[in-house]
């Protein structure tokens, strides 16, 4: 089922009016400016779109050939028009941003169902019925948490949670093994290197935000459909191919040095905005350097490791058994889920999602190699896999070169660095994208870092 925007308003009363609120108005008062976008991801592309609406010169430059960063629809190899996110997938009924875009695009949005049939958990080669919910062992926490996506968060009352991880956390509030065992297969398992890594305070951030009574989305036709409505805005300022080397400023401007099929070039500008991961910009060299707070922020950037992985298959073979085609293992495979669910035809593609130390393993295969190690995994969960299996695909964030991670993520004693703290404008140089925001991963958090560098630049 599709829903337009005007059908989700009807059921979501006011669901867009925070980010209606939030655009900028084209600006008579002010001088119009130079300014230079450092990628064309999600954050760059909405940033660069608000202020040519504003009146404003932009330019940009993104070293892929192709918009969107991690906002990644994979429709190659599949058959019968089957396509699969290998990036960004999903925007919740509380991220009004997304929505407001969307509607802004024309682009229908379809509601993710949860799956018909039985999930299964696998653990130590045993299928287990223990669910366990992440929310349960933060305790009076996870209550004091509201306003997680606020400027000020986290109050005092919390911030001793960063010199802890979130296992800590939880065996300290009388979490036994066996839930423990349960919850490293759960979004915080797959967030950075997992539950004995991440900082409990980042952990429960994380938690906080997701909102449980929340709707999920996602856009008719593809996820990229989104990334692309703003770049056929921006056409003809955006250079492909254009890797930025170094950025300079003083006083009065701002110069980047950009690489290109020619060589490198100079581009000055009254303004820049860095909307590339920290993990990437750390490899621009930048004088005179930012400072030491905003260096410590780049240096120490953490991107959890994650590949994907697709396998088509020729039919739906799992609901013959009552299955669901989800499953959340401590294989290396991990998270085993049908994404085609709401696509037609009967071939359907099942993905392999791993992070951290199994996100690292995986990545290192050759694509044969990987492909053949996922199937052999995953048939151990479903195991008419083999003779279903027609081909696929994989991608891994932590080796793409411009990426280097899919989503930050904060080791203990990184509170410091947390957003807001670290994405304070360097003199003329601004900085966006989801890993300043309060939603790293999401395309909200993307927009949302867009809207507050625009602000800046039109109201600082």
């Amino acid at each position: 089922m599709t829903l337009t925007r005007r059908e989700f308003l009807a059921r979501s009363a006011g669901a867009a009016a925070m980010a209606i609120a939030a655009r900028p108005m084209r600006s008579t008062a002010q001088t119009p400016q130079r300014i230079v976008v450092i990628g064309a991801g999600l954050a760059g592309l909405c940033a660069a779109f608000e202020l040519v609406t504003a009146g404003h010169d932009v330019t940009i430059f993104e070293a892929r050939e192709r918009p969107g960063g991690r906002v990644l629809t994979l429709r190659e190899p599949f058959a019968d028009g089957l396509y699969a996110e290998a990036g960004a997938m999903t925007i919740s009924s509380s991220h009004t941003l997304s929505i407001h875009y969307a509607e802004r695009f024309e682009l229908p949005l379809v509601e993710v169902k949860g799956p018909t049939g039985a999930f299964i958990t696998h653990i130590r080669g045993e299928r287990v019925n223990r669910p366990v919910s992440a929310r349960k062992y933060f305790g009076e926490a996870l209550a004091a948490s509201a306003g997680a996506d606020a400027a000020d968060w986290p109050p005092a009352s919390l911030r001793g949670l960063d010199a802890i991880t979130v296992g800590e956390l939880w065996r300290k509030n009388g979490a036994p093994e066996d839930d423990l065992a349960v919850l490293r297969l759960g979004f915080l398992g797959l967030l950075g290197d997992g539950i004995d890594a991440i900082s409990a305070l980042n952990g429960l951030r994380e938690t906080a935000l997701r909102l449980p009574g929340d709707r999920h989305f996602r856009i008719d036709g593809g996820n990229d459909r989104l990334p692309k409505s703003f770049a056929a805005k921006l056409r003809e300022r955006i250079h492909y191919g254009a890797p930025v080397v170094r950025i300079a400023q003083d006083a009065a401007s701002v110069t980047l040095s950009v690489k290109d099929a020619s060589g490198v070039h100079q581009v000055s500008a009254d303004r820049a905005i860095c909307a590339v991961p920290f993990t990437t910009l750390r490899d621009v060299a930048v004088s005179p350097p930012f400072s030491p707070l905003k260096q410590k922020a780049i240096e120490e950037a953490l991107s959890t490791a994650v590949t994907r992985t697709f396998l088509q298959c020729r039919t739906r073979f799992w609901t013959a058994s009552g299955l669901s085609g989800g499953a959340s293992t401590d294989l290396p495979v991990a998270s085993l889920s049908h994404v085609t669910g709401d696509q037609p035809g009967p071939r359907a593609i099942l993905e392999s999602y791993t992070g951290g130390a199994n996100a690292r393993r995986l990545a290192a295969m050759p694509l044969p190699d990987r492909l053949e190690f996922v199937v052999d995994q995953s048939s151990r969960i479903f195991p008419d896999l083999r003779s279903q299996f027609e081909g696929g695909t994989s991608v891994s964030w932590s080796t793409d070169p411009w990426a280097k991670g899919a989503y930050a993520w904060f080791k203990p004693g990184q509170l410091p660095l947390l957003p807001p703290r670290a994405d304070a404008a360097e003199g003329r140089v601004h900085f966006a994208g989801d890993h300043t925001s309060a939603l790293p991963g999401w395309m909200q958090g993307a927009l949302a870092s867009a809207q507050r560098v625009v602000q800046e630049i039109l109201h600082g």
